[in-house]
């Protein structure tokens, strides 16, 4: 029935997309602190290793691609919870450094504070740091894009009144954000460029989408939306390309920056249905998780290869999904209602798996400079350097075929990053390491 229903809403809406191929590549994990316990935000930081956030209490963390996944305690002593939905507490910037947001007490609707714990070492030790004290604060939303730099959010249920910190020196100090209060979920590219969507699950029109250019000191409202259903989820993969979604089927994007939003009505789905969760690669490939309310829930990923052209549709057999991270186009995982964790692998589907046989990167790891040769390609190549959370921090393109093409780049932070090659024809993806 659920597979019906879907295909008869894309039958009226006239679409044309891919059967539903991919469900069967789904497959849910373990969860070992259910019923316990809830699953919220999850990222990877290698192929392997990857943590959760869950509440209450601290994190799960896998380095099997989360066949085993084992719970770790924050602190001893602390009591603390978060919100899994929405999934947005928990950043690592690799897999030694990450932060993650918690308040105070058994529930997050009726918290005590907020405090950021951080790891240098792998989530082996987590130092604390206390953001607020004041009853009814509840930590929603962090976010660290280097060492130094990253933005916390926190909202007090009793006064409704949002307030957003940054960072940069690593979380061991936080100023407010000038003139956040009417924001809601941020998203930030690098120290000065910056999105923000003011709407919620139970806000009213109008809807709006800011942007920053100097760190959150100015905000310039970029869209406005008067229909109803707030706006739920925001990313961005570079400075160009973005995508926000949320209630009543709401899907729009854009490719320069926010200067004009486009709003995406071929995705097959309904005003029945919200999206709470997203996650894209690059600017054509990315994943988005919708469902409907009520007794009939219904849930789909959508998935898209070509920035929104075209849809797929992938059943993770689950409910909500609260968040989404893929590792590349043939892995990915998802936390969702009713505490369930699941995990998508297509090893058949994508020719990434080709890149041993003909991509080479070396020295790897390297300080800054290394050299690539992409064998069996005589047209333009693509290069694009990404890190954990997916943002595309480096691109150039070759239009000579060469033994041994060089690259100088030099992140702002060291670690692991993810180096995507693309001939036209193929695309090919390796992990980085710089030291």
């Amino acid at each position: 029935m659920k597979n019906f229903t879907l295909m008869l809403a894309l039958l009226i809406s006239g679409l044309t997309m891919n059967s539903l191929n991919a469900q069967d590549s789904w497959t849910l994990q373990t969860n070992p602190v259910k019923p316990t316990a809830e699953v919220g935000k999850i990222q990877f930081v290698s192929a392997n290793e990857g943590w959760i956030s869950i509440s209450p209490g601290g994190l799960l963390h896998t380095i099997d691609g989360g066949a085993t996944w084992v719970e770790k305690m924050l602190h001893p002593t602390d009591i603390i919870s978060s919100l899994i939905d929405p999934g947005l507490n928990l950043s690592f910037i690799n897999p030694s450094t990450g932060w993650v947001l918690k308040s105070f007490g058994n529930d997050p609707f009726n918290s005590n504070g907020v405090v950021v714990y951080k790891t240098t070492d792998g989530g082996i030790n987590w130092e604390s740091k206390i953001l607020s004290q004041t009853v009814g604060d509840t930590g929603i939303q962090i976010q660290f894009f280097d060492t130094n730099n990253g933005y916390a959010t926190i909202y007090n249920f009793a006064s409704d009144i949002s307030t957003s910190l940054k960072t940069n020196d690593g979380g061991n100090n936080w100023t407010p954000v000038p003139s956040s209060g009417f924001l809601g979920i941020l998203y930030f590219m690098d120290p000065n460029n910056g999105w923000a969507i003011s709407s919620g699950p139970n806000a009213v029109a109008p809807h709006k989408i800011y942007q920053t250019t100097n760190g959150g000191v100015n905000w310039t409202p970029q869209y406005t939306d008067n229909t109803p259903g707030g706006f739920l989820a925001i990313q961005f993969t570079d400075l160009n390309h973005g995508w926000v979604v949320g209630q009543n089927g709401k899907i729009i994007k854009t490719n320069n920056g926010g200067t004009d939003w486009i709003e995406i009505v071929n995705s097959g789905i309904t005003a029945d249905y919200k999206c709470k969760s997203l996650y894209f690669l690059n600017a054509t490939t990315g994943w988005i998780g919708t469902s409907t309310d009520g007794p009939t829930n219904i849930t789909y990923v959508l998935h898209t290869t070509d920035g929104g052209a075209s849809w797929s549709t992938q059943d993770p057999l689950t409910y909500n999904p609260y968040s989404i991270f893929f590792w590349d186009e043939n892995t990915g995982w998802l936390t969702s209602d009713d505490n369930k964790i699941a995990h998508y692998s297509n090893p058949l589907g994508i020719k990434e798996n080709l890149v041993s046989k003909y991509l080479t990167i070396y020295p790897n790891p390297n300080s800054g400079t290394f050299y690539f040769n992409l064998k069996k390609t005589d047209s333009k190549i693509q290069i694009e350097i990404l890190n954990l959370s997916g943002q595309k921090i480096y691109e150039a393109s070759k239009t000579e075929k060469q033994t041994s093409n060089e690259i100088n780049f030099a992140p702002q932070s060291k670690g692991v990053y993810l180096i995507k090659i693309n001939d036209g024809e193929n695309s090919y993806s390796e992990k980085i390491i710089f030291q």
